[in-house]
């Protein structure tokens, strides 16, 4: 008789809910992953900006136009700390959701462990059928053999 695991339905959602659970860790690592380029380039771009104040108010820069680049430094700076404030929020969710992927995985793990141990025990009791059947074989030949 074939080998029947009564859990397979089981298995089979804590496979789906695992898989569930990988794929939304991985697309929080991948807005995590974006909102820490776009901090680098908001970054860099600020300092670049900077960098282009400095060289205008050497070369003697209007104060209008002081104030509009200090508005847009300003801009950038704020912008730097909105995708700050994100990539915690972000960080959280990711650190959670690990816990609960984690979680899936260790409940698919307990259920392939039963089916492990359901198949060893299947295996041992096909196995000894096996062999009571040899051994009835053996026993019916030896009666044949010794009949005169």
């Amino acid at each position: 008789m074939p080998f029947d695991f009564q859990l397979r339905g089981l298995l089979r959602l804590r496979k789906i809910y695992e898989q569930r659970e990988r794929m939304r860790l991985m697309v929080l690592n991948a807005s995590r992953g974006r909102v820490r380029a776009e901090i680098d380039e908001t970054a860099s771009r600020r300092e670049r900006e900077f960098e282009a104040l400095e060289r205008r108010l050497e070369a003697g820069m209007a104060a209008e136009d002081v104030q509009l680049e200090e508005a847009s430094l300003q801009l950038t700076y704020r912008r730097q700390q909105e995708l700050v404030k994100l990539i915690e929020a972000l960080d959280l969710q990711v650190s959670k959701q690990v816990e609960v992927f984690w979680e899936s995985q260790k409940k698919r793990k307990v259920i392939e462990s039963v089916r492990e141990r359901q198949w060893k025990a299947y295996r041992l009791i096909e196995e000894r059928r096996e062999q009571q059947a040899l051994d009835d074989l053996f026993a019916q030949r030896l009666e044949t053999q010794s009949e005169p």
